[in-house]
């Protein structure tokens, strides 16, 4: 008797998961969220494409590959995000972030006791050509934030910076605590108010990390002890060369210095300024170091009468002293410790004001078609994956991409005068899923900029796939009415090209006609469309509208219930049967 009531509700219990886990996928969710929402492949030589706010955030999906950002990225919408939290910091991240030196602007986040970050912890990252604009980070954790990392582990920082305003018990402008690693042309020029203790412009804590090249700007305000405007507590093996501090160093009890407030490190600093206001409170400082030993100062300068520091700095040498040259360290790279940097390809001189980095140029498009020359030069047949001789970095009418679905190219080729906002991502899901149909290889979204108005232009798409056509048909999709029909007369063959296997697409369309989504002959034509699969009980036609339902998939999940409660109620009848 108890054996055969166990069967029944071990039986009825995993048909109760199964059922919840298909009810749950019918309905437009997934058992795990793993996938990146934007194009690429998340490798070296394809890597996941950051065009918005949204796919920044979707990192934590796959923190271990590589991402670069498209363009620049507003973040605003995130004051509003998870209930006024913002943006959730991305934990255990491992892979390659490129920004391209495009800008994040409008970062929000508001943890609570939680880390205040873009990454919680990063451990043998690259993180590189990006920057931070604006934005604001709140938090009452007791540990270490920073705008890029709260914890870096091995983690190497180059062309990087952040001018996001900091407010935490304990804050840094760019990492909180690092641990090996470098930092090379990388700076901050933000507010950090910080009420604990480490309070700093460039890292609170470091250990053996190489720094080259970094300054800050801004201020710098602590209550606690170990107020820095570069660095808070530095120590091993670490190192600073070629730096400098404006910021304004506001201290509260302990020790704090202009640039460390406490220095233990092997590697010393060399080739240093500050020209900073210092304010010591009850603190032990200098404009160079709080507290330490074992450090090597080498060619360290700083500006008496902005410090107010007077001539007892801490083994460095003072300028300006009595305001006899307030213009030091400004509008030249003559004067100590600027000499010794290199202005011919790091720095630069301003007029009238500090030295900056140079920012490294943004990616090269040399066609104007919204696809880096870079990724169009790395595509298949030597950057020709279209095959008409010319390089597709050189036509703005040929735009190769990386499709998002399987990592592969896909290419758009056609007759006007060039293209745009082109991109291959996987097919709308859930509520607004083709309801008979499979699209293996996504949708590709582009605009035709043709100039003509009311003209029909040729399409052809390439896909990169060892797929056959047979079965397969080319559909059009509207977002703003969340359609699909087939494409009329459109032509699906094989061909080899650079001995690789693709899918060619032919088909035409006319600006303002029914498969032009704006609907206007206006001599631009927006087409989102791909080649779709029949599914195995529908008709493979092909044609006909199908406008989806946003409860369909509730309806689907009906459907699967009424089948998996008539199957438990077979296991419940044989299971009474075996009592008998």
């Amino acid at each position: 008797m108890r054996l055969g009531t166990d069967i029944l509700r071990g039986g009825l219990l995993r048909l109760a998961l199964i059922l919840g886990i298909l009810v749950f996928i019918a309905s437009g969710g997934s058992v795990l969220a793993t996938s990146f929402s934007g194009t690429g492949a998340g490798t070296a030589e394809k890597p996941y494409q950051i065009a918005t706010c949204n796919e920044l955030q979707d990192i934590a999906n796959n923190p271990s590959a590589y991402y670069e950002l498209t363009g620049n990225i507003d973040c605003s919408a995130t004051t509003s995000w998870n209930s006024g939290t913002g943006f959730v910091p991305i934990t255990s991240f491992t892979g390659t972030l490129d920004g391209q030196n495009f800008t994040v602007s409008s970062l929000y986040e508001n943890t609570g006791s939680s880390a205040s970050a873009l990454f919680v912890t990063t451990s043998g990252a690259t993180i590189k050509n990006i920057h931070l604009v604006g934005g604001a980070y709140h938090d009452t954790n007791t540990s270490y934030n920073g705008s890029f990392a709260a914890y870096a582990n091995g983690t190497v920082f180059s062309n990087c910076s952040s001018s996001i305003s900091i407010l935490s018990d304990a804050g840094a402008g760019l990492v909180g605590n690092m641990s090996g690693g470098s930092m090379t042309d990388c700076w901050y020029g933000g507010t950090v108010t910080s009420s604990s203790s480490y309070g700093s412009g460039l890292v609170s804590v470091d250990t053996n990390t190489v720094f080259t090249n970094v300054y800050t700007t801004g201020s710098v305000s602590e209550t606690g002890p170990y107020a820095a405007g570069l660095i808070g507590n530095i120590s091993g093996t670490a190192s600073v060369t070629n730096a400098y501090s404006t910021s304004h160093v506001t201290a509260g009890v302990g020790y704090s210095g202009g640039l460390f407030a406490i220095a233990t490190n092997s590697g010393g600093f060399q080739n240093v300024f500050y020209a900073g206001q210092y304010d010591q409170g009850l603190t032990t400082g200098s404009p160079f170091v709080g507290t330490g030993s074992g450090y090597g100062l080498l060619n360290a300068y700083y500006d008496a009468t902005l410090c107010g520091c007077g001539t007892g700095g801490s083994g460095g040498n003072p300028v300006n002293i009595g305001n006899t040259a307030p213009n030091y360290f400004l509008g030249n790279n003559t004067n100590q410790p600027m000499s010794a940097w290199n202005f011919s390809t790091v720095w630069q001189t301003n007029t009238g004001g500090y030295p900056t980095l140079r920012l490294g140029s943004l990616p090269v498009d040399s066609d104007s078609d919204g696809s880096s020359s870079m990724i169009e030069n790395a595509g298949p047949n030597g950057g020709d994956a279209n095959n008409d001789g010319i390089a597709d970095s050189a036509e703005s009418n040929v735009t190769s991409v990386v499709d998002s679905v399987g990592g592969k190219y896909a290419v758009l080729q056609s007759n006007c005068d060039s293209n745009s906002g082109v991109s291959a991502t996987a097919a709308p899901s859930g509520a607004y899923a083709d309801a008979n149909f499979e699209y293996p290889l996504g949708v590709m979204n582009f605009t035709l900029n043709c100039g003509t108005p009311g003209i029909t232009a040729t399409v052809v798409q390439y896909y990169y796939t060892d797929m056959s056509p047979n079965g397969l048909v080319v559909r059009k999709y509207n977002p703003s009415s969340h359609s699909y029909q087939a494409i009329p007369g459109a032509v699906i063959t094989q061909v080899t090209i650079g001995g690789q296997k693709a899918l060619k697409v032919v088909y035409q369309i006319t600006d303002g006609g029914p498969f032009d989504e704006d609907g206007t002959a206006n001599g631009t034509i927006v087409d989102p469309s791909g080649i779709a699969l029949a599914n195995v009980t529908a008709p493979n036609t092909g044609y006909g509208v199908v406008t989806n339902n946003p409860i369909r998939p509730l309806a689907t999940g009906g459907a699967i219930a009424v089948v998996l409660i008539a199957a438990a109620a077979a296991i419940r009848k044989r299971t009474i049967s075996s009592k008998r």
